[in-house]
């Protein structure tokens, strides 16, 4: 199975209300942008992105919508207008999609949607009668095409089965493993995220080298992992000690990450090193670095070297739940 590089106008529309925004932790990545938008959006446009955005995430409204295939600004426009319709679709697809059941954020965004749908409809509308379509066909497709096509060439001698057998395994059930279909966004900076079927969203700039490629790959595919939501419940008897409370309210806050981002961060080292993608002391640099510092992912990652599973091993989610209740697993100084 082949890496596969695709664009989507309908993706780029959705993160493109947080390379807009005020919020520093995207718009620092596309400077002026906000003010030359104003001009096309007004003050009105760029408050109903605004609004509609505080609601629903952009990785959370673009995983719901991939549901319905969206391609293109129409198709997210679309089943904003009949969502009783829509959203029955979507609520088919989350029921028979087995990793959505550890990501309960999915069904309440849903609600969200069903509440107000006009709202996100009123939203993308406003951003289509900007240009949108036009400026991303003319300005930012050109750019993207050319990344797609170097980044196939770069990965066409780069296996993704051992990556997908190896994250098959570590899960511990038939849960999807990446598919090797990254959407190249232009508007997505600084964040990645998955889509339904293992599929992911990425900026080029994310994607240096092949090795990044599949790094980010398997993050990526590792949240949700099956038993997190038990992983978060014992995580969270950890926030009783105030140094891990901080840290913790530092990664929803400060960095945007969702609450098993330790956990995944740590898994992703183990298996980035057993892949020969990190050297050790390559994977306590990530470590250390990423998000201000996880000395949680730290014990995650070293009690994985520790255990070393192999035989009897029945999925990370069931391991690290354990590990964290048995208290194997805390934060350290890193």
């Amino acid at each position: 199975m082949d890496w596969i590089f695709r664009l989507s106008e309908a993706f780029d529309a959705i993160v493109f209300g947080n390379a807009i925004s005020a919020d520093s932790h995207y718009a620092r990545h596309y400077p002026g942008l906000r003010d030359a938008w104003r001009t096309r959006l007004g003050d009105d446009g760029l408050d109903r992105i605004e609004v509609a955005r505080g609601l629903v995430s952009a990785s959370t409204l673009a995983h719901l919508l991939a549901y319905l295939n969206v391609a293109t600004l129409d198709d997210v426009i679309a089943p904003f207008a009949d969502f009783p319709a829509s959203g029955a679709r979507i609520a088919t697809a989350l029921h028979r999609d087995r990793s959505a059941g550890e990501r309960p954020h999915l069904h309440q965004a849903l609600n969200q949607f069903a509440a107000r749908p006009a709202l996100f409809r009123a939203a993308f509308e406003r951003l289509r009668a900007a240009g949108f379509a036009r400026h991303w066909w003319a300005t930012v497709r050109p750019g993207l095409a050319d990344a797609a096509i170097r980044l196939s060439q770069d990965m066409a001698a780069y296996p993704l089965d051992p990556i997908r057998e190896r994250l098959r395994w570590f899960l511990g059930n038939d849960q999807a493993p990446p598919t090797g279909a990254i959407f190249l966004a232009a508007y997505v900076k600084p964040i990645a995220f998955t889509l339904p079927a293992g599929a992911l969203v990425a900026h080029p700039e994310t994607l240096p080298s092949p090795a990044q490629v599949a790094r980010l790959s398997i993050h990526e595919s590792l949240h949700g992992f099956p038993g997190s939501l038990a992983a978060l419940a014992a995580q969270d008897k950890l926030r009783s000690d105030p140094r891990f409370a901080r840290q913790y309210r530092e990664l929803l806050e400060r960095w945007h990450s969702g609450p098993e981002e330790f956990l995944v961060s740590g898994a992703e080292a183990y298996l980035t090193e057993r892949l020969g993608l990190r050297s050790h002391e390559e994977c306590l640099a990530y470590l250390r670095r990423q998000n201000g510092g996880m000395p949680l992912a730290i014990t995650v990652y070293l009690r994985l070297r520790e255990a070393d599973p192999e035989a009897g091993w029945s999925g990370f989610g069931p391991w690290v739940a354990e590990e964290l209740r048995a208290g194997r697993i805390r934060p350290t100084d890193g």
